[in-house]
């Protein structure tokens, strides 16, 4: 039974970004009144090159700590990560019951169980359909067509009204694996009126249609059946209508199927178990037997797609891999979308592989993905159909925000009424109208290593400078009882290249330094005061004779 919706003031809802707007990733987001709290998903963003060393970034989750009393749920739409992949994270700050998809529940089983976070786990798995009421919420889960199974959207009845979150969509009338889109179902649940939608905006600035998986399906099968050696497809490791069509096409072509990189074979054995891959007799076999046979009868179905570093397919790149070896003539087919950010890692990853002798094709040059999330045709559709009072842009980088905002103002919804908030912008929504009222302050919390961190940019600032500009360590020794330096200056470095050349330029530095030094032995210098001469000095020297400003270390022994 869903509520009558209250037109009191005092019944304002709030919807607060704390990841994914903005970014493509982290994905997190507050919807708020004055009593409870529901988070939809807990996501992570893998980092680029302006963070150096760190492994994973989180969302900001101080809001959620300061409210932790008011949190009723965690809902999650799907299992990619940029979903679900800070959930040990957030459990770890609050103990909060998590509603799931199927495919999304066993993923966080397994993160959970890898993880050195200890939480009692309050796991809920959800169903198509199912109805719940949250605290003074009532959510209902509906089927959406996306790259990995049991996606969802959510319908949130609240005491102002009804919100749509759509997670991450597309509309596929006869998808691989899956339910058709189904838009009648969606128009149902969502009358009388639509109070706010939040819709995925990743390809909103891409015109005409996704496209559908069939498409792929056929280009799949021609490159295929017309390989003569070895083909390789990397895919996502979620993507297992992707995983199912290889088989599909293998059987066709008298093909067998092995697997390489260990979440390929942890979600396939998920998503047999639940139904979701059904793998032909015969097909599928172990790697080492796959590397047995004939060249001609083998598809390896390998992690990799996005060039991660310890991944299947780029150590098979970097000739690392200890049991496969590319060879001329192996076709290596990249099933997948590049993620922003990661296409360097890719390219470097193809350029090896064709090296080697395989011919790489992807998407730009065959039907090989067909993405997962709506293009704008799609979104007008969407849009037209639940005709929402309000729209917030979810889901990408900022130009995508705004191209899906522009779409429901040329859709109807009134120019005031649409939002393009980003993380932290607190949108509240009263009897009256909705609006922006509040700015909480984001900061992005990262995994490096065993430990995480607050990034106040001071760290990874430090580390880019390592690593353009190098470091050097001074080290010398001084009289404890008079001050005066008793030992000659040593001068390592990191980061310069090794030749003559550079040997001499720290030669002539420990001659300045010492000269320098000599002119005040008479001065009783304090130890600060001597490492502020020597890093002053230090750091005009190499500049003048490299043009390189190094991080300058500076240790001492008393004697």
């Amino acid at each position: 039974m869903w509520m009558s919706h209250l037109m009191n003031d005092n019944n304002w809802i709030r919807i607060i970004p704390l990841g994914g707007l903005g970014d493509f990733g982290k994905n997190m987001m507050v919807v708020e009144t004055p009593k409870d709290i529901l988070i939809i998903d807990s996501g992570v963003l893998f980092p680029d090159s302006e963070m150096p060393g760190a492994d994973l970034v989180l969302p900001d989750m101080n809001y959620i700590k300061k409210n932790s009393d008011k949190i009723r749920g965690l809902l999650i739409t799907h299992g990619h990560e940029d979903h679900i992949g800070a959930v040990p994270y957030l459990l770890d700050h609050v103990n909060v019951p998590i509603y799931a998809p199927p495919f999304a529940s066993e993923l966080i089983k397994k993160k959970l169980k890898r993880s050195r976070i200890n939480q009692k786990l309050d796991l809920m798995p959800i169903t198509i359909g199912d109805q719940k009421k949250i605290g003074e919420f009532f959510v209902e889960w509906f089927s959406v067509c996306h790259s990995i199974p049991d996606s969802t959207g959510l319908l949130i009845d609240t005491p102002k009204g009804k919100i749509i979150h759509t997670g991450d969509f597309k509309i596929d009338h006869n998808p691989i694996l899956g339910n058709p889109s189904n838009l009648a179902e969606l128009a149902n649940i969502s009358s009388p009126e639509v109070l706010l939608l939040m819709a995925d905006s990743t390809n909103a600035d891409d015109e005409g249609y996704s496209g559908s998986d069939r498409e792929v399906f056929t280009s799949l099968l021609h490159l295929i059946s017309n390989a003569k050696g070895r083909v390789f497809i990397s895919s996502f490791a979620s993507h297992i209508a992707r995983i199912q069509m290889v088989f599909l096409i293998a059987k066709l072509c008298n093909r067998k199927v092995a697997f390489s990189g260990r979440s390929m074979i942890d979600n396939a054995k998920i998503s047999q178990e639940l139904g979701h891959l059904s793998i032909p007799d015969g097909v599928k076999i172990t790697l080492p037997q796959a590397l047995s046979l004939s060249k001609d009868q083998v598809i390896i179905i390998t992690t990799g797609s996005q060039g991660e570093p310890t991944s299947s397919l780029v150590k098979m790149a970097s000739k690392t891999h200890k049991e496969i070896k590319i060879k001329k003539g192996d076709t290596i087919i990249i099933s997948a979308s590049i993620i922003p950010g990661n296409e360097i890692k890719v390219y470097d990853a193809i350029d090896n592989l064709v090296r080697q002798g395989a011919q790489v094709i992807t998407n730009s040059q065959a039907k090989t993905h067909a993405s997962g999330h709506a293009s704008s045709e799609e979104l007008r559709l969407l849009i037209n159909l639940l005709n929402p009072h309000y729209f917030v842009p979810i889901h990408g980088d900022y130009r995508m925000l705004k191209a899906n905002l522009n779409l429901a103002i040329e859709c109807g919804v009134h120019e005031k009424n649409g939002f393009l908030l980003t993380d932290g912008d607190v949108l509240e929504i009263t009897a009256k109208k909705g609006q922006i009222v509040d700015k909480i302050p984001i900061g992005e919390n990262y995994i490096d290593g065993n430990g995480m961190g607050d990034d106040d940019g001071t760290i990874f600032e430090e580390r880019i400078k390592l690593s353009k500009e190098g470091i050097v360590v001074i080290s010398f020794g001084k009289n404890k009882f008079s001050g005066k330096l008793i030992t000659s200056m040593t001068i390592t470095s990191v980061g310069f290249k090794n030749s003559e050349s550079t040997t001499l330029i720290f030669q002539d530095l420990k001659n300045e330094l010492k000269q320098l030094l000599d002119q005040r032995e008479d001065e009783l210098l304090h130890l600060k005061e001597i490492k502020r001469i020597i890093e002053n000095k230090t750091v005009d020297f190499i500049y003048k004779r490299t043009k390189k400003r190094p991080i300058v270390v500076i240790t001492n022994l008393d004697i």
